[in-house]
Order: structure tokens, then sequence, then C-alpha cells
């Protein structure tokens, strides 16, 4: 499959290079989002264990954006994206088997102090 999609990956990338200052202001957000974001889309060609598909994520997430859009109601773009935030914090505490209360805890301490919070980014294994 690897070999498979680095010319692939090689296409996306020089596509959205070429692209970035076009005219179109669409066409050019969607090739700055693209070319800046391209590594991630690929993760999974780089790091051993990344699936290609979020379908783990997704389903992970369900049961919390179903309660997010039926239960809860917010009333705004900024409310919306307050639970969206707070539930993913959640679910990935939770998979890593991190207690929930004491991140949040200690990461709206680091936010006020100005201090950098501890990612939930799984660590690359360095060989």
């Amino acid at each position: 499959m690897i070999t498979k999609v680095l010319p692939i990956e090689q296409r996306v990338f020089a596509l959205a290079g070429r692209y970035v200052n076009a005219a179109d202001a669409d066409v050019s957000n969607l090739a700055r989002a693209l070319f800046r974001h391209h590594p991630h889309f690929f993760t999974f060609v780089h790091e051993d264990g990344v699936e290609p598909t979020n379908n783990v994520a997704e389903r992970a997430l369900r049961t919390a954006v179903q309660w997010r859009k039926i239960m809860f109601g917010t009333r705004s773009a900024d409310g919306e994206l307050a639970v969206a935030l707070l539930l993913t914090v959640t679910r990935t505490c939770q998979q890593q088997q991190i207690h929930v209360l004491a991140y949040l805890t200690t990461a709206i301490a680091c936010h006020r102090r100005r201090h950098t919070v501890a990612s939930l980014l799984p660590r690359r294994l360095t060989s």
C-alpha cells in the first residue's frame, strides 16, 4: 500500500502548491489548507500503527456527537465548539486511561499561567 500511496502524496502536495495563489478564493483556500495540513493526511504512511481511516475515532465519538446534537442544545457556535472539544478531550483521556478531571484541571491551570498544556496526541516512536 505504501508504494501506491507515496506517489499520490507527492501529487497532492504538488497540486496544492500549484494553486496556493490561485485567483479564485475558494481554490486558493483549499490549496492552502491541503498544503498546510498535507503531512497529517499521510501520517498512516510514515508512522507504524496508524490506520489509514478514522473509523475507530468516528465510532469512539459517535455517542458523544449524538448526545451533543440531541440532548445538550447549545445555542451558539462557540457553545457547539466548546462541547465538541470537551467531549473529544474526555474520550481521548478515556482511551489513554488518563483521569479526565485531573487532565482538565491541569490544562486550565496551565492555560491561566500561560504554560504549555500537555498534549493528548500519541507520542511518536523514535527509531
